[in-house]
């Protein structure tokens, strides 16, 4: 089985996957990639942790809900750089630096989060575990799949289940395309709904867009799945083959590629 991410990094350049997989190479460690794996960790905390902050509010706490989300974001936010401590340094960064960019970020994302459950709870004056299971949508983080069948493995950053429908979410930082998605981005969460539909009811999701609050959907259909397996054929082709395939034809992917040097010292080599 190869994993998901390596479908995407094929449509990026080719040669990530044959420096990645083949050759073993490990890939620079640059600002864009430890800022997107911070978010990444801090969402995954929320996600999981959610129901116990939810199971603890009291009536006594209606008018702090804003702050107790802040706080929670803020503690996640200060662990994820802790554990992250090397992979900043190598990215020439300070801590203070990640903490500062990132904050505004989940701050907004806190209050969003309590403005709703507030309206949730005068709404249904609930509390503990009734609260928790009046909530229309439900969320899983970091769940991991695996198919014999399509020859992929990956791990979803969220699933959203209503009403028994599983919706995978993908998380992106940095820029998004004027409509849809990118390339790399639609094949990643294509795999995932193929990925879920073994075992659950999945023919859609989307790619929230974190640094501009901006979620779009993707729906399967016939050409889409085509497409997944067709790429999937091609990536094997290149795990197995002895030649490390052409230069990717667009230098702007070239200038923020994590295997760049290792791509400039194989062309040299020639």
């Amino acid at each position: 089985m190869i994993p998901v991410t390596a479908l995407s990094d094929y449509l990026y350049c080719p040669r990530k996957v044959y420096f990645r997989y083949v050759l073993k190479f490990i890939p620079v460690v640059r600002k864009p990639l430890i800022e997107g794996k911070i978010k990444h960790d801090v969402f995954d905390a929320i996600s999981k942790n959610e129901e116990n902050l939810i199971l603890n509010i009291k009536p006594k706490d209606l008018d702090n809900i804003d702050i107790i989300y802040k706080k929670a974001y803020k503690n996640f936010l200060e662990q994820s750089i802790y554990r992250f401590e090397n992979d900043i340094k190598k990215a020439d960064l300070t801590k203070e630096q990640v903490f500062d960019n990132a904050l505004k970020k989940f701050l907004d994302e806190a209050s969003y989060k309590a403005k709703t459950l507030l309206a949730l709870i005068k709404k249904t004056r609930l509390f503990g575990k009734d609260l928790f299971d009046a909530i229309p949508v439900k969320h899983k983080s970091e769940i991991f799949l695996s198919s014999k069948e399509l020859k992929l493995r990956g791990i979803i950053d969220r699933v959203d289940v209503i009403n028994d429908v599983h919706i995978p979410i993908e998380l992106k930082t940095g820029s998004m395309p004027r409509e849809g998605v990118w390339p790399g981005h639609k094949i990643q969460l294509a795999s995932y709904i193929l990925l879920l539909d073994e075992r659950f009811n999945s023919n859609h999701g989307f790619v929230e867009y974190l640094d501009h609050n901006v979620s779009r959907k993707i729906v399967m259909n016939p050409f889409l799945e085509n497409e997944v397996k067709e790429l999937i054929d091609k990536v094997f082709n290149t795990l197995e083959s002895d030649n490390i395939p052409e230069v990717c034809e667009n230098f702007n992917k070239c200038k923020s590629c994590n295997f760049k040097g290792h791509c400039f010292s194989a062309i040299k080599g020639k």
